[in-house]
């Protein structure tokens, strides 16, 4: 009979930690201005906000709703956070307590897929890529400090073939994450800054 208690009281807590773990990290039903309806998780929420608050600084409008809207919503995603990770350590503490070992992150759900998530990801996807052309390209024509460029000696070494092998391939890796920024930028709709990249 007392394991039978143990066990339920570790099961009730754990429930208790996949719903709590559920409404801050899971998509749920969320209502549109246009009446329509999305899938969105507090983060996706919270970054959907931003997006539409770009959207009207944009246009000029007053963003005054907006901004407090946003704070609102901020706030309880950190609170739905914080009451999803308190569940989780109680869960867990729960079952050590009648020596029995758990995994906390058991009771989160898997990495949300939301548009509100997907639009973050592409974002950080080109700070990420342009990050990348930017060191690419500094790694051949920064002098770091004192020493000269890679640039330079590539050239001057230019009759020998490991040198220009060398020269290739630095063009081709800056190359490659030039692609990779405009691929990412495209997938947001936005066009590469690349006079940005070299001015970062």
């Amino acid at each position: 009979m007392a394991a039978r208690l143990k066990e339920t009281k570790i099961e009730t807590a754990y429930q208790t930690a996949c719903a709590a773990c559920a409404a801050a990290y899971s998509a749920q039903p969320v209502r549109q201005p246009d009446g329509s309806t999305l899938l969105l998780c507090m983060a996706g929420r919270v970054s959907r906000a931003f997006e539409r608050l770009a959207a009207a600084q944009l246009a000029g409008q007053d963003t005054t709703r907006l901004r407090e809207g946003i704070d609102v919503l901020s706030k309880a995603a950190q609170k739905a956070m914080k009451d999803a990770a308190s569940a989780a350590s109680a869960w867990a503490a729960t079952a050590a307590a009648v020596g029995e070992t758990v995994e906390p992150l058991q009771c989160y759900p898997p990495p949300c897929t939301c548009i509100g998530c997907q639009g973050e990801q592409q974002r950080q996807q080109v700070a990420t890529t342009r990050a990348q052309a930017t060191e690419a390209i500094y790694a051949l024509l920064d002098g770091y400090g004192s020493d000269a460029p890679r640039l330079l000696g590539y050239v001057d070494g230019a009759s020998e073939t490991k040198q220009r092998d060398l020269l290739w391939a630095s063009l081709k890796r800056i190359a490659d994450a030039m692609i990779a920024y405009r691929s990412a930028c495209a997938a947001v709709g936005d066009q590469p800054d690349w006079r940005g990249l070299l001015c970062p």
